[in-house]
């Protein structure tokens, strides 16, 4: 798809070319070069519009590949450590640089998470204690 909006754009900055050569330059008067105007400035846009599009496309593209890393990234974080251990070198080493950053980031909010949820479970555990220190000396 990218080959065919580059082939346009060539094909467009072609016509831009043509278009001024054929302009007549002794007048350059709107009533004399109204169809080269009109030519060379939707020829512009033509341009611009695929610029944009394949900037689209790339990004799209990036944000793809960034919601398949999280998946796999999920699908790990519930494996054996030994499994684990294997699945996530084969998967890192086979990343892009994008992906690499972007299966760190995931693990780091994992362990944020988790450690969250450890911190959590000390303080439950802390609570219930405390109240069960409280509560033995009235059942005594």
């Amino acid at each position: 798809m990218n080959k065919l909006r580059y082939f346009l754009m060539i094909g467009a900055g072609i016509i831009i070319i043509c278009l001024l050569i054929l302009m007549d330059y002794s007048n350059l008067s709107w009533s004399k070069n109204k169809g080269t105007y009109f030519g060379i400035i939707s020829m512009i846009c033509l341009i611009v519009s695929m610029i944009i599009s394949i900037r689209h496309e790339n990004k799209k593209q990036t944000k793809n590949s960034k919601m398949i890393v999280a998946e796999k990234v999920k699908a790990l974080r519930s494996l054996p450590i030994e499994e684990f251990e294997k699945r996530f070198s084969d998967m890192y080493d086979s990343a892009n640089d994008e992906e690499k950053e972007e299966i760190i980031r995931l693990f780091k909010e994992g362990v944020d998470e988790f450690i969250k949820k450890v911190d959590s479970f000390i303080e439950d555990t802390t609570k219930m204690l405390e109240l069960d220190n409280a509560l033995k000396p009235q059942l005594v």
